[in-house]
């Protein structure tokens, strides 16, 4: 069976490790709510939730925007 679950999410946080030798970024996502059309049927959909990821920098050129919102599409590994 097949899963495929979109989600709409916005950056409300996106900071650094203290540790100098820590070359992680650390980002937290919450669900959108309202602000658009599209939003409130997501926020309807995903009414709550969190996403917490830590990124290593050395690894990716992944960057993140507070107050940016992302789509986050779920799909199941087969």
């Amino acid at each position: 069976m097949s899963v495929n679950v979109r989600a709409k999410f916005e950056c409300i946080s996106v900071w650094s490790a203290e540790n100098a030798d820590d070359n992680m970024v650390y980002v937290s996502f919450m669900p959108v709510m309202d602000g658009s059309e599209e939003n409130i049927i997501f926020g309807q959909a995903t009414a709550s939730g969190d996403i917490n990821m830590g990124i290593d920098m050395d690894v990716t050129e992944a960057r993140f925007e507070v107050g940016a919102q992302y789509y986050v599409d779920f799909t199941l590994v087969e």
